[in-house]
């Protein structure tokens, strides 16, 4: 017992320091930093929490790999205003890059706008939405809490089984995203039900009271979803009190050796695993200092793959990874989006990629234009398949038809095979899926605020029209509900009609057809609604040219703002466009980064790399 004082003590004082140092930086101890090439500074929200100490652990390990770069740590002791103090401290320290972990993104976000027109800065595990940074890095708490239901399928099959949820701080934007995701998920399940959520402090002592105090309220559960290590060990202290024992589901940051011996022992039925993403910051915040901001060759969000670790799978997770000596990547060709950017950037990159690393080889196949959709999305689910039986390591390609794909998926999970999805998500999702392209649900946004902010005080009433592309592909989906959502809240703006568009992947010989048959929809559409349409919002640019027409044989009284979403990497100069809304073409550089990752690693700790939007 004394030991156990003892140790508790030693960490006590270790941890005091550690927070003590970092809240005690001044003139003088960065006054050795004067000859350093490149100084950050990293502002944490929260020393005492220990997920951010992890991350401090991460980034002061992996910059000691870079001899021109030094870091100034502050921390904020879950002050916003503290952290807006850091902030300007650090700015005023003459920082080169910020990294920051926000302690609450509705009060930092505009803070972080204006640092960003001075110096980059890199938003690290808590997003903070439609605001400015230079890059993000952190996982999707969503599909965390989605994660710690999906786990509660395989714990109770179709037995009926109540859940109590121990969460953080009820305001924190973290624990609502894990939340809505978890509850969500648990609510499209007749056998499962949420019988109470608990809120609180981070603290394990903290988790302890509560739950102790819910524990006297004598309701039946059956499985217990914690949102960290510390408040599932407080939950797990007074459910031994209690002589309960009951499956625990937690989320964690780090896989230390006492977390994995609870799964030994049962104390943890599952962690759900959140890689930190420490590394990925230091080596982009290198890249984006030596580029001097200028032909920046990076993603805008990276977010990190999160994994469900239990006593059967750690093994996958801690065993030391031996780099891989070759590597086996199938390509699947398709013109999808833009026959004269994407499919020719993927093939140079592929190239680029094939020079560069001689120990990956590379299995091709390519799919004819002249092929009507339908038969498209059949020969990439046939080729998918080829590859699978040869073995490959890895598959990229670009989905015809988002839909259809789980069975295939799971298939290629079951053979160690990752998916790598470009410019188009599969609306099915697994650990073994990444997604490289655009962010179309920040292309909705922006569009939207486009509206907001240049057109609303204009027209009284804003009528739009809107062209979908595809509605087999999840890509349209997102625009559309991205930007149905944001206009939700303006009683003014409504959409009047909408009609699906073509996605530019039918036969050649199709296109004038397809053209003419959009036309006559678009004709429709305005004679039908008459001058109630004042904006036509297309999902992609090269509907501009059928519009163009429709206007000009109906002369309609009342001017048309047209804006749109644009797949191709490059701005359309139509002057009939209002504003458009683009991806930075980037794929060579991700892609060379996933192989990158693949050549070092079993565990790829990547689950999509978001490409930069751009308005015009």
């Amino acid at each position: 017992m004394k030991q156990k004082i003892i140790i508790f003590i030693m960490m006590s004082v270790i941890i005091i320091s550690l927070i003590y140092f970092i809240n005690s930086v001044d003139d003088s101890n960065v006054s050795g930093y004067q000859d350093v090439e490149y100084l950050i500074g990293m502002s944490h929200p929260n020393l005492t929490d220990e997920w951010q100490i992890v991350i401090h652990e991460e980034l002061e390990e992996y910059s000691q790999g870079y001899d021109q770069i030094k870091m100034i740590f502050t921390n904020a002791g879950s002050s916003s205003y503290k952290q807006i103090n850091d902030i300007d401290k650090l700015l005023e320290y003459g920082i080169d890059l910020l990294i920051i972990t926000v302690n609450d993104a509705n009060v930092l976000g505009p803070i972080i706008d204006e640092v960003e027109k001075k110096i980059p800065v890199i938003v690290l595990d808590k997003d903070i939405g439609f605001n400015d940074y230079t890059l993000f890095i952190g996982p999707d708490y969503n599909s965390v809490g989605q994660m710690g239901a999906e786990r509660l399928k395989d714990l109770t099959g179709e037995d009926m089984i109540n859940i109590v949820t121990l969460n953080g701080p009820i305001e924190d934007p973290m624990v609502t995203e894990i939340s809505k995701g978890f509850s969500d998920r648990v609510n499209r399940e007749l056998n499962m039900n949420i019988t109470e959520n608990i809120y609180c402090g981070w603290l394990r002592t903290e988790a302890q009271k509560e739950f102790e105090l819910f524990m006297q309220s004598n309701q039946e559960f059956d499985v217990v979803f914690a949102q960290s290590n510390a408040l599932a060990i407080g939950a797990g202290n007074i459910l031994k009190e209690h002589g309960m024992d009951v499956p625990i589901i937690t989320v964690s940051k780090f896989m230390e050796d006492k977390y994995l011996t609870y799964l030994d022992i049962g104390e943890l039925d599952t962690i759900i695993y959140t890689p930190v993403g420490g590394k990925e910051a230091i080596d982009y915040a290198m890249e984006i200092l030596e580029s001097n901001r200028t032909n920046l060759h990076i993603p805008k969000r990276i977010v990190m793959k999160s994994f469900s670790v239990t006593k059967q799978n750690k093994s996958i997770y801690t065993e030391s990874m031996e780099r891989r000596q070759t590597l086996d990547v199938g390509y699947i060709q398709t013109h999808l989006y833009n026959e004269e950017n994407l499919s020719m950037t993927i093939d140079n990159d592929i190239q680029v990629v094939n020079n560069a690393y001689e120990n990956i080889g590379f299995r091709y196949y390519d799919i004819d234009e002249d092929q009507s959709a339908r038969e498209k999305d059949q020969l990439q689910k046939h080729y998918f398949m080829e590859l699978l039986n040869q073995g490959v390591d890895i598959i990229f390609f670009s989905p015809e038809n988002s839909f259809g794909w789980e069975e295939l998926t799971k298939l290629a999970k079951s053979k160690n095979t990752y998916v790598v999805c470009l410019g188009n998500p599969l609306e099915y999702e697994d650990t073994n899926v990444i997604y490289i392209g655009p962010d179309y649900i920040d292309q909705g946004i922006r569009l939207s605020q486009y509206l907001i902010n240049n057109v609303y005080n204009i027209h009284y009433d804003i009528g739009i029209l809107e062209v979908t592309g595809d509605l087999n592909t999840r890509l349209t989906v997102e625009k559309s509900s991205s930007f149905r959502q944001q206009i939700s809240g303006y009683s003014r703006i409504n959409i009047i009609d909408s009609i699906e568009g073509y996605q530019g992947h039918y036969q050649q010989e199709e296109l004038p057809k397809q053209m003419l048959q959009l036309k006559e929809k678009m004709k429709q559409s305005f004679t039908k609604y008459s001058n109630d349409i004042n904006v036509v919002y297309l999902h992609q640019d090269y509907y501009i040219n059928p519009l163009k027409e429709v206007i000009k044989e109906l002369n309609p009284d009342q001017d048309i703002v047209v804006i749109s979403n644009n797949d191709s990497g490059i701005a359309n100069k139509d002057s009939e466009l209002d504003y458009q809304v683009y991806p930075d073409s980037l794929y060579k550089d991700q892609i060379i980064m996933l192989l990158d990752y693949f050549m070092g690693r079993t565990q790829i700790p990547i689950e999509k790399i978001y490409l930069p939007n751009a308005g015009y």
